[in-house]
Formats: structure tokens, C-alpha cells, sequence
């Protein structure tokens, strides 16, 4: 079976998994570079075909024909990673959300309110061909490192109590949100390890005013021992060290339908501080992970103290068999298939 993903490759290794163990190929490239012989062309984020850039009128005309031809030799799946995309800036995005969702023949959801809100809102939906398939651990690159190991790449004291929030802070309001629920928490030796904070520049006029607020920036934030900033891209490599050295994973979002960040955690078998919303609800509702309300400070932070106050031992390969790489392939497979004949 041949599988097109019509858009490059980027950070996040959620195909990579499923690719480990995929009976057949995926090939990446432009959705221009389409042909007759792939069996399944397979969407995950419509931004991705246009490199995440404004896309013009003329471009959704292009887009549309192109996939009309696609149908005439190759079923479409569309992977619904989102409700609506992250950059709502896109020029003509939710116009593109459309078009996938018009033409796609299967869809695949990571959890079980992503189908029922999509059949809800959009009923017509219902004459596609939907399944709920969970979203794979990040076993691939996975590294055993010790907490202390990971403390010390970081001069982090080992007695800390780690809050890590891991990944694109994206919004300001989720921004304010880590930091009013963190400064509220009454707990001895805590340490917010950040991977990579954002500065939020965008209505600074100069590029030297910017650089200026920068070093600014990290000054303020270099100034508390509670705060362990970065504010680069994390390399490949230094992933295991950032999730190791965490006492738990807090993951910011406020109306997100999923969150890799979740099973990032998992797959290093820390517990998870995330919002009660979309996927992640339904994923983190057990014995093992904390909810919290994102529209409620109060509720962030119990959630957090919770979280670092009870000590969980969790065996990833055992609470979270289902998202096993290899047995998320194994679904998509069974479902291109189906797609396929049906």
C-alpha cells in the first residue's frame, strides 16, 4: 500500500511512529507531486500543504481540482489533529478546512468527542467513513535517562519539585494561565521548566527594539530561581532530558480538541496536568493524570498540587497499551483498507 502525505515532514513525530510499523510506504512531498499509483492520499494538518503560509483564492482553486483528479484513482483520509487551526492569521484557512473535509472519504479521529462533535455539528459527515484511532506514544526516539541525569544537563537541584510545560505555548492567555497557576502553587522547592517561552513581540515596530526586549525578557525571567526558561527550538536530541527531568507534565491548552504533549508524557510515564476539553478530557479522565478547568485559576492549580504531592508509578506499556505504535498502525492499515473497499 502506498500512502501520499501531501506536505514535508516537521517536528512532530506522531507520523514517524505509525510509520515504524505501517505495512506499506508513505511518501512525503508538495500536493503538486501527486500520482496515480498511491492508494491513499493521507491529510493531517490542511495548513501543512501550503507550508503553513496565506493561501490565495487561486490556490483553493488549484488545490480542489487537483484533488478532484486525486479521487478519480486514489481515496483521501483526512486525520483530524484539529478542530480549526492554530494560526487563525492563515489567509482563507477555514475555507481550506473545508475543502478537505468536502472531499476526504474517511476520517479518522483521536478520541471519541472529536466523532461526536464533528457528527453533531455537521451531520452530512455521517456519509463518511469515520473511526476513532488513538494518538501513538513517541517511542521511536525515546532515551532512558535518569531524573538526576536530566536535573544536572540543566543545574536543576534534585529535591525540586518540576512542573515542565513542554513545546509551543501559543496564545497569551495560555501563557498567563501557566504563569497565575504555577506563582499560585504552595508548594516548597518548585521549579518551572519551560522549553522554549515565547516572547510575544509581534506589535514591536523594529527588529533592534525586539532584540532589545528579548534580552530584557530573559532578565526578568533569569532573575527567579522558581523559573527555568528556554526560548529556542528544542533539538531532537535534548527532548528525553527536558520530560525526564519533570516531576509531572503540565499541558497548558484551553480549547484544544488534542495535545501531543499528552502522550509525550505518557510515553516517559509522567503523570499529566491538562485541561478537562476536546480528546484530552476523555484521555486524562483516570487514576493516573489531573484535570483541571482552563477557565478556572483555582482549578489549575489544585490540579498541580495534586499532581506533585501524590507519587504514581505508571507503566506506560501497560495503562496505555492502546497507543502503542505499533498497534496505532496497525489500525490505520485496517482502516485505509476499509476506506479502500467500502
Amino acid at each position: 500500500m502506498k500512502v501520499f502525505l501531501p506536505f514535508g515532514k516537521n517536528s512532530n513525530n506522531y507520523i514517524e511512529e505509525i510509520n515504524a510499523y505501517f505495512k506499506g510506504d508513505f511518501v512525503y512531498g508538495s500536493y503538486r507531486d501527486y500520482k496515480q499509483e498511491y492508494n491513499i492520499v493521507n491529510i493531517h494538518w490542511p495548513e501543512a500543504l501550503f507550508e503553513w503560509q496565506d493561501v490565495s483564492d487561486k490556490d483553493l482553486v488549484e488545490l480542489e481540482k487537483n484533488i478532484k483528479q486525486w479521487k478519480q484513482y486514489s481515496k483521501i483520509v483526512y486525520t483530524r489533529h484539529n478542530r480549526e487551526p492554530h494560526n487563525k492569521g492563515i489567509k482563507n484557512i477555514k475555507a481550506l478546512y473545508v475543502i478537505i473535509l468536502k472531499y476526504c472519504d474517511g476520517i479518522i479521529h483521536l478520541g471519541d468527542f472529536s466523532l461526536r462533535e464533528l457528527l453533531k455539528n455537521y451531520p452530512k459527515y455521517k456519509a463518511k467513513i469515520n473511526a476513532v484511532i488513538p494518538h501513538p506514544l513517541y517511542l521511536k526516539n525515546k532515551k532512558y535517562i535518569t531524573q538526576e541525569q536530566a536535573r544536572e544537563k540543566f543545574s536543576i537541584k534534585v529535591d525540586a519539585k518540576v512542573v515542565l510545560v513542554f513545546g509551543n505555548i501559543r496564545t497569551k492567555e495560555e501563557k498567563k494561565l501557566i504563569l497565575k497557576a504555577f506563582n499560585k502553587l504552595k508548594t516548597d522547592n518548585k521549579l518551572l521548566l519551560v522549553s522554549r517561552m515565547p516572547y510575544f513581540l509581534e506589535g514591536v515596530p523594529s527588529w533592534r527594539l525586539k532584540i532589545l526586549m528579548k534580552q530584557i525578557v530573559r532578565f526578568y525571567y533569569g532573575l527567579f530561581s522558581k523559573y527555568k526558561f528556554f526560548y529556542d527550538f528544542v533539538k531532537q536530541e535534548d527532548i528525553p532530558y527536558f520530560v525526564s527531568a519533570a516531576d509531572i507534565v503540565f499541558v497548558p491548552r484551553i480549547k484544544h480538541l488534542n495535545s501531543g504533549n499528552v502522550y509525550l508524557g505518557f510515553s516517559y510515564n509522567k503523570p499529566i496536568v491538562g485541561p478537562a476539553v476536546g480528546n484530552i478530557k476523555e484521555v486524562l479522565n483516570n487514576d493516573f493524570n489531573y484535570l483541571f478547568d482552563p477557565k478556572n485559576i483555582k482549578s489549575v492549580t489544585n490540579a498541580l498540587e495534586k499532581g506533585l504531592k501524590e507519587d504514581i508509578s505508571i507503566v506506560h506499556e501497560k495503562v496505555y497499551k492502546e497507543n502503542l505504535p505499533n498497534l496505532v498502525a496497525k489500525k490505520y492499515f485496517e482502516f485505509f483498507l476499509k476506506v479502500l473497499h467500502g
